[in-house]
């Protein structure tokens, strides 16, 4: 396929990325069709089967850009940045080669607890982990001890800035809630009260 392809070997990964039920079965016919076409130009979107991959892929690909844009690290006590996700899909293999190339000056955790694991960044190799989520999710509170005192301050500035600057008649929680989406207010700390 990928002599054929580079394209199809794309979608055919991060669309098996999007975990969608009944993926493995999609992607076997999709490579039969491939091969037995046997021409590079195999990409038919008014076929349905080739449509659906290449729309799974279009949504895999478009949620690790926005990972990769709007992530932001914490720093925990003993120096290591990490961050704690949630996605729809399984893009941390995609996201991998940002990290290292953009922060490779640190050490980082990347920590996926829908999926339980993460990756390791030591300043030279990244290393697949798994830990208990339980432990993640109370120690990324800005509210415990492992997280630097610094960053508490920030998110205590941010929050003072808010509320002395913001003009209370244009605050619409029930907008605010309706354009985040739930899965995603656990993990804000200015907003936590949302």
């Amino acid at each position: 396929i990928s002599q054929r392809s580079n394209n199809a070997m794309k979608n055919i990964y991060f669309a098996f990325l999007s975990e969608a039920n009944g993926i493995e079965q999609l992607l076997y016919s999709y490579i039969q069709r491939i091969v037995a076409k046997g021409s590079p130009n195999h990409i038919d979107l008014t076929d349905d089967l080739v449509f659906r991959i290449n729309q799974l892929a279009n949504m895999v690909s478009k949620k690790k850009n926005q990972m990769e844009a709007f992530m932001k690290f914490k720093v925990s006590i003993d120096g290591v940045h990490f961050i704690v996700i949630e996605p729809e899909f399984d893009i941390l293999p995609l996201v991998s080669k940002h990290f290292r190339s953009n922060f490779n000056d640190r050490q980082w955790i990347i920590y996926d607890i829908k999926r339980n694991y993460g990756l390791y960044f030591d300043l030279h190799t990244i290393q697949l982990m798994s830990l208990d989520s339980k432990d993640i999710i109370a120690n990324a509170r800005p509210s415990n001890n492992h997280i630097q005192t610094g960053a508490i301050n920030v998110i205590e500035l941010w929050n003072t800035y808010f509320a002395n600057n913001s003009i209370k008649s244009l605050i619409s929680n029930k907008l605010h809630t309706h354009q985040l989406p739930k899965r995603r207010r656990k993990y804000l700390e200015d907003k936590e009260a949302v």
